[in-house]
Formats: structure tokens, sequence, C-alpha cells
């Protein structure tokens, strides 16, 4: 072993030439050692006993911390346990006079011993515990396994406040009284320092504390003497050279009485304690007794308690003896309800029948939905003649990239005949709407009546299926967006609109700014750095909001971001090692420190409803550990923000270890388009994450359900893009005052609030900005003061932001929205502008400086209040709000969590369970 130095050697010269040891405290590489080294050579099979006996230690008691030894030769070395002795702590306890922490030490050395567990009853000592005990009249609860050095100054408590045992030196294989050990304890003590302690304390005080019988006193002193008998030997003869024996023998009688006049001291300072612990124990008795009488007060007065209770039972006798009666009279009307039970089961069979003709209406229903279908499929081939159209517009537009000039007049020629066909492909996507309204009314009325409504859910689900119809609308929806844009932004603008719904996703990615990149550039970008992993709930080139939010502040925080693409290519057949995956990733660049990775899966999968398992499972992990093990990355987090990603991201933290975060930003089970083993996936994932992410308080409390470590980070606003609001001049022309809205118009979205309000109010004039895919939005397009503006790109929203006089958040209260933080909320007071909202959870704390509304009289309120607003502090209060609220706020949250998580060891309880998780979901692999 290298020694670089040493703190500090003791020689145990006094004892028996075997039991001579040298112990050394030495600095080695590793860090600081004790070394124990025998004086003599029959001393060795002595100093090598002691790792039996730290062995014995760890085995038999409960708990038992002992530094961890070895060999070294013919020495033994131990782990240096840094920390402070029990008896130092009663020192300084002695030295500030605290008589109270003195004892309570003590009751802590008690109840550590009392810890580490009992032997069975009627366990008998063996070897030297027997013969040190043997004249002890009876033996109190004993502790499985004896050491003898379990002394004050011999257990450290260390930072963290675990006791060690530092001394294993005299461990021996048989019980020992637990008593005894505590004895010995206080006996070295006050050996040791007894002219110290016994200033304010006394060594029989302490015992009496410590709850030793007094009987056990002398036989215990005994034992005490009897085991340094063993060590040093009876006559210490070894300690002194032959040569001086006899003079030392001349000299013995005034020794004597020098020792004889010190243990008469000490037996006299005894006797006053046990004086003064026999006047405290007579003033004891005298309470006892008082204690006593009064106890006998009290029983007199209980057992008169008692004959009232006795006479109030006996009254209740006679109260239960009605109720007797009045359970008899209510079984007989029991028996009458029975029999109009009998009756009503008449009337139903009645209905049955009733039912058997309702079932041959639904027959006639039947042919009408066929008929229905015939007329659908007569729309469908009227739109496929318009996508004969739309591909010759396509080719015009070609020609128009190559001469701008010369398509702008063509552009101009045919606007009038493609207006007049979208006018017609309008009326036809009118009537497939209201004629698909109508078969859903018609499926919803079958499903009350009979079992063959699901034989009419899996039909339409077939029509649903047919690829030429869903090619349709997505066709009809991209034909309105495009003349929006010809009106709005031009044929350029135009162009790359219908380019992104029809084009390849070579072409897309071009259109999208992606810029190739291979592994070269991601092992140059994500060397020595942080990697982040996401797996994505929206595409990244999707409506901008908190996860790309988040994403990007990463980033730009110096870590290296690996964004998983959420179009997973099917290859049909197995990876068999990571290098043949490796070949078959693509990466592209998003933006700086951003890479794109394309995976390949088996078999053709969708994220949001397939479950990734077997070969696809194979392949997807394959392929991202591939480039997770070619990365020297200094560590790696997983951020999963889609449920479906839960079984590849714990699969891939099992291979390559990082931190799991799941951003819980929705209640999955809201959504009408999420299957139900979503939810179940939520729910495990939630269990196995390292740290949940949840965006709302009631999100937060779910997750705390399944996992402690979950902290609340709210949405939050791009400040300085809304704070600074600048017309773009496309609502020049709009009359004030502007009802505003923006973002996305789906299933949670309340469009009769706002067309009521609307129809009431022609002077306003409402704007909603967004997708309405997923919304019944027919009666809002009917009026004149309401204008769907459709999706719009993220950077113009501040554009359009800024001609609202109101901005609202008309929400349905639903159970996705009652765990929904509004992102728009945040968005719209950057600038300080009132806003009007259903009153939902996470808004009631903004109550105060927003119009929060449940009916739609609160709602018209609202409005009428904001517009007449004119409080410039209260505009203020909201813009301090938003940006205490901005993303770069949210993300130091998260990160500052990240860091705490990644300086404090976590919980072992947390390392088992994620291990025994891990192991579970291989075995089901």
């Amino acid at each position: 072993m290298d020694i670089t130095g040493f703190d500090l050697i003791k020689y145990n010269r006094d004892r028996l030439p075997r039991y001579q040891v040298e112990t050394a405290i030495i600095s080695t590489p590793r860090g600081r050692m004790v070394r124990k080294r025998a004086l003599y050579p029959e001393g060795r099979d002595h100093v090598l006993g002691m790792l039996g006996g730290a062995r014995l230690l760890k085995e038999r008691l409960h708990g038992a911390n002992v530094p961890a030894g070895s060999m070294d030769g013919d020495d033994v070395v131990f782990e240096f346990i840094e920390g402070d002795f029990i008896e130092d702590v009663i020192l300084r306890r002695a030295s500030q006079y605290d008589k109270e922490g003195i004892l309570d030490a003590m009751d802590k050395f008690r109840h550590y011993l009392g810890s580490m567990g009992s032997a069975p009853a009627g366990s008998a000592m063996r070897g030297v515990p027997a013969d040190l005990l043997s004249h002890v009249p009876a033996l109190d609860e004993m502790m499985p396994l004896a050491n003898l050095d379990l002394t004050f100054d011999n257990v450290v408590i260390d930072h963290n406040g675990r006791y060690w045992m530092t001394d294993v030196e005299w461990v021996f294989d048989s019980p020992i009284p637990r008593s005894f050990i505590i004895y010995r304890g206080l006996y070295v003590l006050f050996l040791r320092h007894g002219a110290r302690l016994e200033q304010f304390i006394t060594f029989p005080e302490c015992l009496s504390h410590a709850g030793i019988p007094q009987a056990l006193w002398e036989p215990y002193r005994q034992a005490c003497e009897g085991f340094i008998d063993m060590v040093l030997g009876k006559d210490r003869g070894h300690m002194v050279p032959p040569a001086y024996r006899r003079q030392t023998h001349k000299l013995a009688s005034l020794s004597y009485l020098q020792d004889r006049e010190e243990k008469l001291y000490a037996a006299r300072l005894e006797l006053e304690a046990t004086k003064r612990a026999l006047d405290e124990m007579l003033e004891g008795a005298r309470r006892r007794e008082a204690l006593l009488q009064e106890q006998e007060r009290r029983l007199g007065a209980q057992s008169d308690q008692l004959e009232t209770l006795k006479r109030d039972i006996a009254e209740r006798d006679g109260d239960l003896e009605g109720l007797r009666v009045e359970l008899e009279s209510e079984r007989l009307r029991l028996k009458a309800v029975h029999a109009q039970l009998e009756l009503e089961r008449a009337h139903a069979f009645k209905l049955i029948d009733e039912l058997e003709s309702i079932h041959r209406a639904c027959d006639e229903q039947r042919a009408e939905i066929s008929a229905q279908g015939e007329r659908i499929a007569q729309a469908i081939r009227e739109i496929e003649g318009e996508r004969a159209l739309s591909r010759q517009l396509q080719e015009e537009l070609r020609i128009a990239e190559q001469d701008l000039s010369i398509a702008r007049t063509a552009l101009a020629d045919r606007e009038s005949e493609l207006l007049q066909a979208l006018k017609e492909r309008d009326e036809n996507f009118v009537r497939l709407q209201d004629m698909t309204e109508r078969f859903i009314g018609k499926q919803a009325e079958l499903m009350t009546m009979s079992d063959w409504a699901r034989s009419m859910q899996l039909r339409l689900e077939f029509l649903e299926s047919i690829p030429a119809i869903g090619y349709t609308e997505r066709m009809a929806r991209s034909y309105k967006q495009a003349v929006d844009k010809l009106k709005s932004e031009g044929p350029g603008a135009m162009l790359k609109s219908v380019l992104l719904k029809v084009a390849p996703q070579q072409l897309q990615r071009i259109l999208h700014r992606q810029e190739p990149s291979n592994m070269g550039d991601l092992k140059a970008d994500a060397e020595g750095k942080d990697v982040l992993v996401v797996f994505p709930v929206i595409p990244w080139e999707f409506r901008w909001q908190r996860p790309q939010q988040l994403v990007s502040r990463f980033a730009a925080n110096g870590y290296t971001v690996l964004f998983v693409n959420m179009t997973i290519t099917p290859r049909g057949s197995r990876y068999i090692n990571d290098l043949e995956a490796l070949n078959e990733v693509r990466l592209g660049k998003l933006k700086e420190h951003i890479f794109e990775l394309h995976l390949s899966s088996f078999n053709k999968i969708n994220v949001y409803q397939d479950r990734i398992k077997g070969a696809d499972l194979n392949n997807v992990a394959h392929g991202l550990l591939s480039v997770l093990r070619d990365l020297e990355p200094r560590s790696v987090t997983y951020l999963v923000q889609f449920p479906g990603w839960g079984q590849l991201a714990n699969l891939a933290r099992a291979r390559v270890p990082g931190t799991l975060v799941f951003d819980c930003m929705d209640d999955h089970a809201g959504f009408s388009n999420n299957a139900t083993e979503v939810v179940k996936r939520e729910t495990k994932l939630m269990e196995k994450a390292d740290l949940v992410v949840a965006s709302s308080a009631k999100l937060q409390e779910k997750a705390l359900t399944f996992n402690d470590n979950t902290i609340l980070v709210r949405n939050g606003t791009d400040f300085e893009m809304f704070h600074d609001l600048r017309p773009n001049g496309k609502l020049d022309g709009m009359r004030r005052p502007i009802i505003g809205y923006h973002g996305a118009i789906s299933e949670w979205f309340d469009p009769e609030v706002v067309f009521r309000c609307a129809q009431k109010h022609p002077e306003w004039n409402f704007v909603l900005i967004g997708s309405t895919l997923g919304c019944q939005v027919n009666g809002l397009k009917k009026l004149p003061n309401v204008h769907l503006l459709g999706e719009m790109p993220y950077r113009e929203l501040p554009g359009y932001l800024h001609y609202f006089d109101v901005c609202i958040i008309p929400f349905k209260v639903c159970e996705l929205t009652l765990a929904t933080n509004p992102v728009k909320f945040y968005e719209y007071i950057s600038s300080g502008k009132p806003t009007v909202s259903v009153r939902l959870p996470e808004m009631e704390q903004y109550a105060d400086i927003c119009y929060l509304y449940r009916t739609d009289e609160e709602f018209e309120r609202g409005i009428i209040a904001a517009l007449e607003e004119r409080d410039d502090e209260l505009k203020e209060r909201r813009i301090q709000v938003a940006k205490d609220s901005s993303w770069d706020h949210r993300f130091q949250e998260v990160r500052e969590k990240l860091e705490e998580m990644k300086g404090g060891e976590e919980p072992r309880l947390r390392l088992l369970r994620r291990r025994s998780d891990d192991e579970k979901d291989s075995s089901e692999r």
C-alpha cells in the first residue's frame, strides 16, 4: 500500500504481548485509512481476527455500520470514518455545563444499541462473555452479538448522523446483556474523565438514568475489571522489567494505601449520590401517592357516571323495542313494494316489445343512410374533377415561378375561374359536411336503439378510412388557404403554402429551412456537453408553443438537442446491431444546436395511437442508441412530451444512463382523439420518470399521486415579441372595437358564446385567428361581424394583436380545459391587453387583472368593462405578471431543478424501484 503520510500512531504496550497492537492513521492516494499491526508474532492471529469480527457485526446486528476492512500482508486496514466520537460530544456538553445534553447523548447511544435487534429468548452466552458474567444474578434483554469495545470513545457519528463502530477488536460470537454494554460504556467514560464529569453528574446518576438495576452494578463492575485483567494480565508483570520488580514490591504498601484512600473518597461520593437519589425517589413516591388519591376520587366520579349510563341503556332498550316494531312495519311495506316491482316488470316486457318495433324503424333508417352514402359517392366524383383542375393549377404555378411577371397576368386571368371552381367546391364541401353530420346524428340515434349500431359505427369508420375522402377534404382546405394567401400575400406565398401541403417530405424540409447534417456535425456539437433527447408531442414546424419554446432555450443555454422526428419510416425488416441502424439514421439541423433525428421502424406506426413494441421498438431503439453511443456527452437528459414515447425513452435510459423528464402539459384523457392506451402509458411514465414537470396545478396534483418528484412549471410568453406590438396593416380598414382571439379553434373552443354575443352586438367585430379543425363554426361564418382568418404564422401574431381592443379566451369547461394553463393569456397581457376568459382553475389566481365569466351575460359584461377600462396602473400590473412569466423564467425553473437533482444523491428507494421496473419491462419485451 502506498503511504503518503502518518497522521497518528498509538501503541498498546500495557497489554499482554499477544494483545499488543500498533494503531496508525495513515494517508494514502485513496484517502485516510486506519492500519492495525501486531507488535509481537503471537499477536498476528488477534489482529487478523478483527476482519472476522467486522463481518460478524454486519451479519448479526441490524443496521450496524462497520468500516470496510481488508488485509495488507500481516496488517489489517480499515476505512477511516470522518465524524465526532460520542465521547467528544459528551465532553463538549460538560464544558458547557449542559447536563441535559449529556443525558440526551447517552439516551441516543442507548437507542442506537436497541435498534440493532435482540437475541432470541432463552439464548445462552458462550466463551469470554459467559466467563465474565457468570456471577451475574439475572440477565435482561440480550444483544445478538458481543462487542465489548462498543463504548463512547469507539462510536463515531458521521456528518449524515449515522453511527459507526470504529473498534472491532473484541468481538465474540455470543449474546450479551444490552445493559452490560451500556454499563461498560459509562464505566470507561468515568474511568477516563470522572474528575471532569462528577462536578455536576455522578456515575450512579447515569446508571439510574440508563435504567440499569442497582443489583447489577457490582457484578457488572467485577466483569469490567475481569476483562481488564484478561487483556492486561492480573499481575501486570509484563509491564515492569524483572530487574525492578522487587523494588516495586517494596513500595506496594504505600501505593496500596494511596489507592485505598482514593477508593474511600470515591465511595463517599457514591454514597452521597445514592442518598440524593433516595431522596428523589422518596419525593417521587409522595407524588405518586397524591396521584393515586386523585385517581381514587376520579374513580368514584366515574362510578356515578356508570350508573347514569346503565339507566340510559335501559331507556334505549325501550327505544329499540319501538324500533323493532317499526322494522316489522317496514318489512311489510317492502313486501308491498316487491309486488309493485312485479307489476313494473310486466311493464318492462311491454317496453321490450316496443323496442322490437324500434328495431324495424332502424332498418328503415339504414336504408336512408345507404342513400346518403350514394350521394356522398357522387360528391366524391365531383371533387375528383376538381382534383384534376388542381393539377392543372399546379402546372400553371410552376410556369409562374419561372416568369413572375407573366404568371401574375396568367393568375389574374385564372382568378375568376378559380374562384368559381372554389365556390362550387365550397358548396360541395358544405353538402358533404352536412351529410356527414346527419350521418353521425343517425348513428347516435341507432347507438341508443340496439346493438346493430355497433355494425353501423364500423361501417362509418370504413367510409372514413377511404383515402379519397380524406384526400378530397385536405385538397379542399388547401384550395381555400391558397385563395386567402393569394389575396393577402401574393402568388409567392400562395405557392409556398400549396407546396407545403402536397410536396414530398424532402421538399418540405427545404421549405422549412432545415439544413442537412451528418454525424460529424452532431459529434462536434455534443462533445463534452449536456445532450437533451426530445420525444415530442408535435412536429417542430407545427404551431409554435410550449414544446418548441422550452427546447429552444435548452439549446441556447449550452445543450445539444436531439429532436426525434414524429414520422417514423417503416423498413420491413429488423436491425441486427447498432452499426446497421447508424448507417440508415438521417439527421437534419433545425437551428443552432438542434438536430432532427429520423428513425426507422419495422411496420408503419402512429405514435399518437400505436404502442411501440416488438420489432418496431427494436428498430427505433437501435437507431437512437447508435447515435447516443457514438457521442461523448457530459450527461444525457431524456425529455418526453407525449406518453406514447414512454417505453422507448425508458429503454434508452436503461442502455445509456441519463435523467428521464416527463413534461406533462395536457390532460390526455381530455382529448377525443387520444387512445385509452395513451392514458395508461401516461400513468406508467409518471411512475418511472426521474422528474415530472406539470403545466397546471391540477396536473401537478394528478402527477404527485404517482411520483413525489413533481414540480409545477406553468406556461409562459415570449415577452419581448408580444410586448412591443406594431401593426401589420392587415386590419387597418376594420371598424373598431375589435374583439380578438388567436390559437386553436378546436373541440374545446365554445363557438356558441361568441355567436350569441356577436349577434347581439353587430357594432363589435370579432377576429378569430387559428385552425378550425374539430370545431363547428358554420354559425359563426354566417355573421358579417365575425372574421375567421385561419392559421397564421407565429411570428405574425403580434401584428394582429396590435389591433385587438379586447382579447378573449372562450373555452368550454371540460376535463381538458380544467387542467389547462392558457399560453395565450400570457401573450395577451405582455402588452397589457385586457382579457376576458372563462372561469378556469388556472385563471382564478389572475382574477384581479382580467375579467372572468361563467355565463353569456358575464361574458358580455366583461367585454364592456374591458372596453371602458382606463386604468394605466392595471395595465402595468399585467405587463409585470407577463414579464415574470416569460419562457426564459420558466426554463430556469426546470434547469434549476435538474441541477439540484444532479447535485444530490438519488433516493435509494427510487433507484431500486426504477431498476425493478426496467427489469420488468425487459422481461415483457
